[in-house]
């Protein structure tokens, strides 16, 4: 069996999402916060609570996904990726979702072209 490392998440913008151009490529980057719902049952009781997923994108998607507005439903697939940094002396740990393609909802979807009329006297 394959492992994998494959995360989707639906939720909406909580955040203006933090767009910036980076290195010597000038690559774009997005971070922002996608929170989702969840509800369970705990002894007879109904728990329901949100949780903060962090989550980055680059080039393109980046660029779409920073002009989004808060509020914005957003449906994401990607990675989780943990890493680590050095800030003020202190070693810092983040866990993050390295977002692959992303999709919003509320947008229509392109419409196909539609085919052209069959001409039912084909000579063949």
């Amino acid at each position: 069996m394959l492992d994998q490392n494959e995360v989707f998440l639906t939720g909406n913008l909580k955040d203006p999402p933090d767009f910036k151009i980076v290195g010597d490529k000038k690559t774009p980057l997005v971070n922002f916060t996608l929170p989702t719902r969840f509800k369970y049952e705990n002894n007879g009781e109904l728990v329901e609570g949100t949780k903060y997923h962090r989550c980055v994108a680059w080039g393109k998607l980046a660029e779409k996904i920073g002009q989004l507005p808060v509020g914005t439903r957003l449906e994401i697939r990607g990675a989780l990726d943990h890493r680590k940094y050095e800030k003020d002396g202190q070693t810092k740990y983040i866990t993050e979702v390295k977002v692959e393609s992303a999709f919003t909802p509320e947008q229509p979807q392109q419409q196909t072209a539609q085919p052209p009329p069959v001409d039912d006297e084909i000579p063949f």
